[in-house]
Parts: structure tokens; C-alpha cells; sequence
């Protein structure tokens, strides 16, 4: 870029910039970049927890809904690490935990169907796995006045939502959450504790060997 660079007489060579693209080496193999993305999901899901605050609203990736790419919660207690392999159920659901992951217990919004990203707070809890939020803290304000719905909302559902408590996000945090998922992509694959405590120890030795420099 340089001086070519429209913004060259204001950013200078602070917008110096270069476009690179990263290739495995000869000695990567799969199972050590698998190793090394579950290792980064593992303390991702640790440090979102670390960011969850009780009733406030968080967002995580969802598989399998044709009608959500996301599901909102309003968080519900405080995180936790699980300490064993095992089936918990919440709700209706049953959910397959493994030990050393973070999860945190949330309460469903339900989308209003036609009205973009506009929700309702649902009676239906989960547990939520903080490897797969996308946010912590979202913005979640009330809509006061039916005209800030979908005019082709029916007048009748406009009134039971109203009943129900309605609610709306930005569109910019919808934008980000999308951008977010599509990240997030590019460590899409199930979780293995084994993996997990092979990849930190590999870790540990290699800081052990820095440190002895």
C-alpha cells in the first residue's frame, strides 16, 4: 500500500497494510490443527464465562433450526465447569456435557416471526455450552408501541406479544452475531476432552522451554 494509499497523507504508514495468506507446514499434520483449534474453542469457552452476568442477554450458534441461525438467553446464575462426563437434562432437553467444559444456564427468547429482530422471552430454559457463544452482553431493548413491529403483522398476534413482553436487538449486533458464525465455522467440530488435555500439554512444554531460554 504505502503512499498509494488514499489515506497516505492522514494514517501515513500506519495504514500500511498487506494482504498474506497462511499454509500448513510440512511437519503440521490434521491432528495437531485440530488439536490447536479445540485447545483455542476450550479457552474461548472459559474466558466468554468469565464475561456472562446473571439475567443479562447472550447470544450462541445454533445447528439443525431452520428457523434460527442463533438463539438469544437471558442468562440465568453463573457458569460453571463440569467436572464429570454426563447427561444433563433442563426443560425439556437433554444435554451431553463434557468434564472441563464451561456451560451456563439460559432462559429461550422465541423470534416474532415477521418482525426482524424482534423477540419475546419464552418459558423454556437450556444449558448453553460458552464454546459456542457468540456474545455475552447484547443490548436488548423493550418496544413500546405496536407501529415498532411489522405492519404485516396481524393486529392479534401484535397484541399477544405485547402481552408477553416485547423486545428488540440492533440490527448491527444481528449483523455481527452473523459475522461472528461465520468464523466461528472454521472450528467446526465436536468437542474431545482427550484432545484437549494432549494439545495443553504440549502447550505447558513449550512455555516450559521458552521460560529455560
Amino acid at each position: 500500500m504505502g503512499d498509494n494509499c488514499v489515506l497516505y497523507p492522514i494514517m501515513g504508514n500506519y495504514n500500511d497494510w498487506k494482504i498474506i495468506e497462511f499454509e500448513p507446514g510440512s511437519e503440521c499434520s490434521e491432528e495437531d490443527v485440530e488439536e490447536c483449534m479445540e485447545a483455542t474453542l476450550f479457552g474461548l469457552g472459559e474466558t466468554l464465562a468469565g464475561r456472562v452476568f446473571n439475567n443479562h442477554v447472550g447470544a450462541y450458534a445454533v445447528e439443525g433450526d431452520n428457523n434460527y441461525l442463533y438463539y438469544l438467553v437471558q442468562w440465568k446464575g453463573t457458569p460453571w465447569m463440569v467436572t464429570d462426563d454426563c447427561i444433563m437434562k433442563e426443560g425439556e432437553d437433554f444435554y451431553s456435557l463434557k468434564k472441563g467444559e464451561w456451560v451456563c444456564k439460559g432462559q429461550w427468547y422465541e423470534k416474532i416471526f415477521g418482525s426482524k429482530c424482534c423477540y419475546t422471552l419464552s418459558g423454556s430454559t437450556c444449558i448453553v455450552q460458552m464454546r459456542e457463544v457468540l456474545a455475552t452482553d447484547l443490548d436488548m431493548s423493550v418496544i413500546s408501541e405496536q407501529s415498532q413491529l411489522s405492519p404485516s403483522l396481524p393486529k392479534k398476534r401484535k397484541d399477544e406479544v405485547f402481552q408477553l413482553g416485547a423486545y428488540s436487538i440492533k440490527s448491527e449486533d444481528d449483523c455481527f452475531l452473523l459475522e461472528e458464525l461465520e468464523r466461528r465455522e472454521q472450528m467446526d467440530f465436536q468437542y474431545d476432552n482427550n484432545i484437549y488435555k494432549t494439545a495443553m500439554m504440549r502447550i505447558v512444554m513449550k512455555m516450559k522451554i521458552f521460560d529455560s531460554y
